[in-house]
């Protein structure tokens, strides 16, 4: 909800795995936001839906957290092939490597690559939507630190 801090619960499962909720602020997605992003990552296929469909140019850009590690971990081949790259352009081009990658392995299973929505659910559904970005988090920092 726009304006609103990180939700208490979600926020101590950050905090519990080393994150900061001080100063999230929730906002808007809008198309212009889609348009100035060069990757935008959803919790669900759902919600990549909605944002592709709110700015179809950005679909190649548009992955759900746990479909875009999926597609990352080749990401070490493309790190040898490139040096002195500043951190858009990097971005950019994992992003372009992972979109060039669909289609060619199977897709996740929606129960994998769907994050679950804790909001107005019991405490062991934000500790399991903790668990789901915490699985997937080691291969997206790799990708976008290089």
């Amino acid at each position: 909800m726009t304006g609103w801090s990180m939700d208490e619960r979600a926020a101590a499962q950050l905090v519990a795995h080393g994150g900061d909720p001080t100063g999230f602020t929730a906002r808007d997605l809008t198309p212009e936001l889609i348009a100035e992003s060069d990757l935008v990552l959803t919790a669900t296929r759902a919600h990549r839906g909605k944002v592709a469909t709110m700015y179809p140019k950005a679909l190649r850009q548009v992955f759900t957290f746990c479909d875009f590690a999926d597609l990352v971990p080749g990401i070490d081949e493309l790190t040898a092939r490139v040096t002195d790259v500043d951190p858009r352009t990097w971005v950019r081009q994992v992003t372009e490597n992972a979109a060039a990658t669909r289609g060619l392995k199977p897709p996740l299973e929606p129960a994998q690559a769907d994050i679950v929505d804790p909001f107005g659910r019991d405490d062991e559904v934000f500790a399991t939507m903790a668990q789901q970005v915490v699985a997937s988090m080691p291969a997206v920092i790799r990708a976008l630190a290089g």
